[in-house]
């Protein structure tokens, strides 16, 4: 065993990992630029409709000039809005009992896999089945098997800073790059 972690997660913990998923995951990112680029359009096609309805006049298109603006402003706080939604979702899973994660937890890192222990299951994964790694920030480690499924291991987790250092080489040679945010 190369590396033994016991992991204690809390609400914030999760509350970051989905915040880091949803804006600075190259996922994430992707979802809210089609967000993006769908509202405005959408927006811009209604927009365009009601002109071509009333003729194409100056009067036309100057009465159009604030919704062009609205949609550009609601363009800009997207991600905003996206995070409001996510904590009010989060919030409520929380308050019904139905968290995506376990809050204590122990994760082993052998040569050829690591396995998590929690007291409701155990899973074990192979480093190629590792989609992509993220230290984020100092403060956190990510590790993602797909999109939707990932492993967080706070800095909290670690002896020192060595021993993170350390870590943090260890996957890069077990799982390829280690993407620093």
């Amino acid at each position: 065993m190369k590396f033994r972690l016991n992991i204690s997660i809390t609400f914030d913990d999760y509350c970051k990992f989905n915040e880091f998923q949803a804006l600075r995951h190259p996922f994430g990112k992707k979802q809210i630029l089609k967000n993006r680029i769908v509202t405005v359009a959408a927006l811009c096609g209604l927009a365009f409709l009601s002109i071509m309805v009333e003729g194409f006049t100056a009067e036309a298109f100057l009465t159009r000039i604030p919704l062009f603006v609205a949609v550009g402003v609601f363009a800009f706080f997207i991600p905003k809005i996206i995070m409001l939604m996510l904590r009010q979702q989060l919030k409520s899973m929380k308050k019904q009992g139905k968290l995506g994660y376990s809050p204590e937890a122990v994760m082993e890192f052998y040569d050829d896999c690591f396995i998590e222990t929690t007291p409701d299951n155990k899973t074990e994964q192979k480093y190629t089945s590792v989609e992509n790694v993220f230290a984020v920030d100092g403060k956190y480690v990510y590790i993602f098997i797909n999109n939707l499924m990932a492993y967080i291991i706070p800095r909290s987790s670690f002896e020192s800073v060595g021993q993170y250092n350390d870590f943090l080489s260890f996957l890069e040679a077990r799982c390829g790059q280690v993407n620093y945010y």
